[in-house]
C-alpha cells in the first residue's frame, strides 16, 4: 500500500470516529436534559424494594383514593350450596312444564268459553222475551185495573155539620148514616174519607198537613165506628190516607158505596 492510500484511509477512519464521538455527545446532552437521576445516598433513603412495599407505604395522594374494607358495603352475593342450587333448577322446571300444559289445553279452554258465551246469549234473549211477556201482561192488568176503577159505581153521602174544630158527630148526621146503609145495603164495600176547612184550623196550622192528616183521620173514625155498627160488621169499611179540603167550609166526612 502507497503512502497515499495509506493518508486516505486513516482520514476515512477520523471521520468516522469524530462522527461517533459527535452521536455518543449528542445521546449524553439528551438523557440529561429529558431523565433526572437520583444519586445513591438519596436512593437508599428514600426508596426501597417493590417486593418489600406496603399500602401504608404509599404517599397519601394514593391512599386517599382507596376505602376502608369495614366501610365498604356488604356484598349482598350469598353463598348457596349446590345441593340447593340444583333443587330450586328443578322446581323451575317443574313450573316451567306445568306453565307449558296451561299453555296446550288453552285451546280446549277457548271451546269451552265460546260455548259458555253462546248459552249466555241465548239465556239473555229468552229472558228478554221473558221481560216483555211480563211487561205486557203488566200493561194489560193495570189497563184492566184502571178500567174497573172507572166502571166502578159508588154512591155517595156527606155529614158537613160537624163543629168547628171538634170530630163529634151530630144527631144528624147519624140518622143520614142509618138511611144511608139501608139504601146501600148491597154495596161490595165503603169508603171514609175525612173533611176539613180553614176554619178549622189556624193559620200556621193549616200550613201542617200533618196535622190536617191526623185531625181529618180523628173525624173519619167516628163515623167510621158508627157505619160499622149500622151494617151489623157484615160490609167492609175501609178508611183512606188522604183528606179533603172543603172550600164551601164544610166540616166532617164524605162516605162512598162502592158496587
Amino acid at each position: 500500500m502507497s503512502d497515499k492510500e495509506k493518508k486516505l484511509v486513516n482520514n476515512s477512519l477520523t471521520y468516522i470516529l469524530f462522527f461517533l464521538l459527535v452521536t455518543i455527545l449528542f445521546l449524553a446532552i439528551y438523557f440529561y436534559s429529558n431523565f433526572k437521576f437520583i444519586e445513591k445516598n438519596e436512593f437508599k433513603n428514600k426508596y426501597i424494594m417493590t417486593e418489600d412495599i406496603e399500602f401504608y407505604d404509599l404517599p397519601y395522594s394514593i391512599k386517599y383514593k382507596y376505602q376502608k374494607k369495614e366501610d365498604c358495603k356488604k356484598s349482598s352475593f350469598k353463598n348457596i350450596d349446590n345441593n340447593k342450587l340444583k333443587d330450586e333448577i328443578n322446581s323451575l322446571k317443574k313450573l316451567n312444564d306445568n306453565l307449558y300444559q296451561k299453555l296446550d289445553n288453552i285451546s280446549a279452554f277457548e271451546d269451552k268459553i265460546i260455548l259458555l258465551n253462546k248459552k249466555i246469549t241465548d239465556l239473555k234473549n229468552i229472558n228478554k222475551k221473558l221481560l216483555l211477556i211480563n211487561k205486557q201482561k203488566t200493561e194489560a192488568i193495570s189497563k184492566n185495573n184502571i178500567t174497573k176503577k172507572i166502571t166502578n159505581k159508588y154512591t155517595t153521602m156527606m155529614c158537613t155539620d160537624m163543629q168547628k174544630s171538634k170530630y163529634n158527630m151530630t144527631k144528624e148526621c147519624f140518622n143520614n148514616i142509618q138511611k144511608f146503609v139501608v139504601d146501600n145495603k148491597n154495596a161490595k164495600y165503603f169508603e171514609v174519607m175525612g173533611m176539613i176547612s180553614k176554619e178549622d184550623f189556624s193559620k200556621e196550622d193549616f200550613k201542617n198537613d200533618i196535622i190536617k192528616t191526623g185531625f181529618a183521620t180523628k173525624r173519619a173514625r167516628v163515623v167510621i165506628w158508627v157505619l160499622r155498627e149500622a151494617l151489623e160488621f157484615k160490609s167492609k169499611v175501609l178508611p183512606v190516607n188522604y183528606y179533603i179540603t172543603s172550600h164551601k167550609n164544610y166540616k166532617g166526612t164524605v162516605i162512598r158505596a162502592y158496587y
